[in-house]
């Protein structure tokens, strides 16, 4: 009889804390959301509070086949929603869109590296910046459905370009300097 009211008592508990853990998790999904900001923006911030656990390289591991699953899904309907006639007159705004991107990651992450980490590391982590994916896709894409006054479908489809680009240059890019050079990972 004891060990019964102990057992009840314990799980009375656990749903306890599950609960308030629960309610704090949707909580920080939810005020991104509700303050107008994508649910990503909340779903980061609660990667960052758990990414500070020990476990959660397993928790990470074991969401991996779901990941595998669901990211062709996403990249398919972010081609579905460009418009291939923007495609047609891409020209200079294109290019000039992709030498800030390459310029603003490159600066904004490489210089505060090398003055840290020496000129050749911060010129390999300003590269490894450059790739524009995911995020910004989420951002373009919620800002296509609000309308034309947020995001036009040719700038949505020149950032989906940018993104492509970026994503299949770059990682051959770093690939190569980090084949012609080995870094001394030392903070100066």
């Amino acid at each position: 009889m004891e060990t019964d009211i102990a057992v009840v008592i314990l799980l009375v508990g656990v749903i306890i804390v599950l609960a308030i853990l629960f309610r704090f998790l949707f909580r920080q999904l939810a005020i991104p959301a509700f303050i107008g900001f994508s649910v990503a923006i909340g779903v980061f911030f609660a990667g960052l509070i758990f990414s500070t656990d020990p476990e959660s390289v397993k928790i990470d591991a074991s969401f991996e086949a779901v990941h595998d699953f669901f990211v062709p899904f996403f990249f398919v309907s972010i081609g579905m929603a460009a418009d291939p006639a923007a495609f047609a007159g891409i020209g200079w705004p294109l290019f000039l869109l992709l030498a800030a991107a390459v310029l603003g990651k490159l600066l904004g992450a490489g210089i505060p590296a090398a003055l840290t980490l020496g000129f050749p590391a911060g010129v390999m982590i300003g590269i490894s910046m450059i790739t524009c994916a995911e995020i910004a896709l989420i951002i373009m894409q919620r800002g296509l459905s609000l309308g034309n006054l947020a995001v036009t479908p040719e700038l949505f489809t020149w950032v989906v370009a940018i993104s492509a680009t970026t994503a299949l240059v770059m990682p051959l890019v770093l690939r190569r300097l980090l084949a012609e050079h080995t870094f001394k990972w030392e903070m100066t």
